[in-house]
């Protein structure tokens, strides 16, 4: 697990580096949503069953880390869980709704895990 997350961290990097934030509110409150939160989340299952899931797992720390960076009082999202963790939850959340897109469970997740994240660095 050490070197897929060394690869992922990598990844996340040149995403960020590449790419900068994903997400701009216009006055109605749409944003353009860029790379893998826009595949569904049918095709984020079919990576998971894959090992191939290194692109949204990258895509989804990148959103985490942004808004982590967003949000007033908040430290970490993620709080006591880990990215697998949230990965898993979005494995369960893609199963209900595998039509959805990615960034619409990704958001969902966002919702569940705001009164549980970290508010001050521990």
């Amino acid at each position: 697990m050490g070197n897929k997350m060394a690869t992922l961290t990598v990844v996340a990097a040149i995403w960020c580096a590449c790419y900068g934030v994903a997400a701009a509110t216009d006055s109605n409150g749409s944003y353009v949503v860029i790379g893998f939160g826009n595949k569904s989340c049918g095709a984020y299952l079919d990576a998971r069953k894959l090992d191939d899931d290194a692109g949204f797992a990258g895509w989804l720390s990148g959103f985490l880390s942004a808004r982590n960076y967003d949000e007033d009082r908040t430290y970490d999202l993620l709080g006591r869980t880990d990215l697998w963790g949230a990965m898993a939850w979005l494995e369960n959340y893609c199963r209900r709704n595998p039509t959805d897109p990615f960034v619409h469970g990704v958001n969902e997740l966002v919702k569940f895990l705001y009164p549980k994240r970290l508010m001050k660095e521990p």
